[in-house]
């Protein structure tokens, strides 16, 4: 099983709602599975996904555009969630806030 997960927490390098899919996907990937997390640039260099990384888990980050506006456009030109291969099974979507919705 392949499974993706988007979070969108922008502007740290690591956040509370991280902890959930976080957990999620270390259980998962102890069970073999596939799992490629789509990230903010500033999350990268985390404690957290150098380890998931250690385990197998994949990292796609995605671009940051700084103006929002702008990245409402390159969104609904380009979604951030074309990063994702074509055989995920599933995905996961973590909000930072509900306000991120």
């Amino acid at each position: 099983m392949h499974i993706g997960i988007i979070t969108s927490v922008r502007g740290y390098q690591w956040a509370g709602s991280e902890e959930l899919w976080y957990a999620f996907a270390l259980r998962l990937l102890e069970q073999d599975a596939q799992i490629t997390a789509v990230i903010n640039s500033e999350m990268k260099d985390s404690p957290q996904l150098r380890h998931y990384s250690t385990l197998g888990g994949k990292i796609a980050v995605k671009s940051n555009f700084f103006h929002p506006r702008l990245s409402q456009v390159k969104e609904r030109i380009l979604p951030s969630y074309n990063i994702l291969s074509k055989d995920i099974n599933c995905i996961v979507v973590s909000l930072g806030s509900l306000l991120d919705l």
